[in-house]
């Protein structure tokens, strides 16, 4: 399949997604989020353990196509509403990807960019980029769920500061905050990434797949609701060679050679 907007390649059950559009600093325009709503597609197709998406040049993203905004202005129309949900949709599509998602923070994720970040389950930043959701600077309310995101990763009160002086701030800063897991110096950026990737690309895929799901429903519901889930996961796993493998592996004191079954 070929695209436009991104590349996509994977390797050993890591897929990656890379924003390809370095000119306009990988910025979010329509065609864009469905390029990569594709690409995510095509991970599940392939049967991705982990999928990685990153961007080329010196961006990750800097956020919605500001041409794209001043034309929807210039020609308002009835149908305005759900063309902003179904762009919404498709660029938030990595938050319905079964398996782990690794934001590689190559640069500036700025606005709807950062939107993009924190939809992905781990967040790995490059020193020096910077990052932060812009909105208000131009008039906007944040949108694409930064609103819904942003709190259930730095807590409401570093997100309110955030959004209402629209602040960029520094890798090292976002750290601090939680709001990246890690901060790595250029040179070691692409190795520390996918060393993580790999590693989790490694583990056992239902049991890593069932936890995702368990961690998102946490978010969301009582503690009673996730003992079910986690009781009836656990279940699921019971059944597979990889529990054998893993618990045989521990007796043996080696690594396991976990193979999906």
């Amino acid at each position: 399949m070929e695209f436009e907007n991104i590349t996509f390649s994977i390797e050993e059950g890591i897929a990656r997604i890379t924003l390809n559009q370095p000119d306009r600093r990988n910025s979010l325009s329509y065609e864009m989020v469905k390029d990569i709503e594709g690409g995510i597609s095509l991970a599940k197709e392939k049967e991705a353990k982990v999928l990685v998406l990153t961007g080329s040049g010196k961006a990750f993203s800097s956020g919605g196509d500001m041409k794209s905004m001043a034309e929807g202005m210039a020609n308002p129309s009835p149908e305005s509403r759900e063309k902003i949900l179904d762009y919404y949709r498709s660029a938030l599509a990595v938050r319905n990807v079964e398996v782990p998602t690794i934001a590689a923070i190559n640069g500036h994720a700025i606005g709807a960019g950062l939107t993009l970040a924190l939809a992905c389950d781990i967040r790995i930043a490059k020193d020096g980029a910077k990052m932060g959701p812009t909105f208000v600077q131009i008039g906007l309310n944040p949108g694409m769920g930064t609103s819904y995101l942003l709190q259930r990763v730095v807590g409401i009160g570093k997100a309110c500061e955030l959004i209402f002086t629209a602040s960029v701030i520094e890798a090292r800063e976002a750290e601090r905050i939680g709001l990246v897991n890690k901060v790595v110096p250029e040179e070691n950026f692409e190795e520390e990434v996918m060393s993580l990737a790999s590693k989790i690309a490694k583990g056992p895929p239902l049991a890593i797949r069932m936890a995702k799901k368990a961690l998102r429903l946490a978010q969301e519901k009582d503690m009673d609701t996730v003992l079910e889930f986690e009781s009836f996961a656990q279940g699921l796993c019971l059944l597979t060679d990889d529990l054998k493998e893993g618990i045989q592996a521990f007796f043996e004191k080696r690594e396991p050679e976990f193979k999906g079954k």
